[in-house]
């Protein structure tokens, strides 16, 4: 029988008209999450953590690739060194340097790697296995791998700074040995330019002769008349 709009208003609000009949609503407080709790002041918000972490690995990322461009950058401009250098001193700080940056630079790229590989383990290790009944067998799983990454992604690590203190070192050591030759091949070069067109009457003297014979012959085209011109 249908109730009117004014016997509707009197029923519970937690039960419905199913068949003629009246069964109650189920509870929707129980699915409910709790209520937060009040935020300590002085302890970071989930939402900071997560900004706090993404701004670690942004500046991480950055120094990482930074530190690649560099020694990159350092043993390619190093090798162009030895032709420009006569004498050349302390021949071991430039393979020194040359080792120092190639080991930063394959450090680097292992460090790269290690990221990649601890942070895809979440996705091969507790994101796949999701729906095993022992998770917490999962978990450990996953604990256990990005362990084992962190031991050669650290060794990596360590070989890209390593490697980049001591091939910079390197370099300045070779530099610093050798700024007098560069100075003393620059001057040097001068110097025999400047006796070879001074000193050496010899070497000189065809040159000096086809200058004259130049200046001649374009003195007797300019003071002896055409026959044209007289008749």
């Amino acid at each position: 029988m249908p109730l009117s709009c004014e016997s509707w208003r009197h029923r519970s609000p937690s039960s419905a008209i199913i068949a003629d009949h009246w069964l109650p609503l189920p509870d929707r407080t129980s699915s409910m999450p709790p209520p937060t709790a009040t935020h300590t002041p002085g302890t970071p918000t989930i939402d900071a953590v997560h900004r706090d972490i993404g701004l670690a690995n942004s500046y991480r990322m950055e120094l990482i690739k930074g530190l690649l461009a560099i020694a990159a950058a350092l043993f390619a401009f190093t090798v162009t060194f030895g032709p420009t250098l006569k004498p050349i001193a302390w021949k071991w700080a430039m393979w020194m340097g040359w080792s120092g940056l190639a080991v930063s630079m394959v450090g680097g790229l292992v460090h790269l790697l290690g990221w990649d590989h601890f942070y895809k383990s979440y996705l091969d290790i507790n994101w796949r296995r999701r729906n095993e009944p022992d998770q917490k067998a999962v978990g450990q799983a996953g604990d256990d791998a990005r362990d084992a990454i962190d031991v050669w992604r650290r060794a990596g690590m360590s070989a890209q700074f390593a490697g980049f203190v001591v091939g910079v070192a390197g370099v300045g050591l070779f530099a610093g040995a050798n700024i007098e030759n560069a100075a003393a091949k620059v001057e040097s070069t001068s110097a025999a330019a400047q006796c070879c067109c001074q000193c050496d009457p010899a070497a000189t003297a065809p040159t000096r002769a086809a200058s004259a014979a130049a200046a001649g012959s374009n003195a007797s085209a300019v003071l002896v008349p055409s026959p044209s011109a007289s008749r």
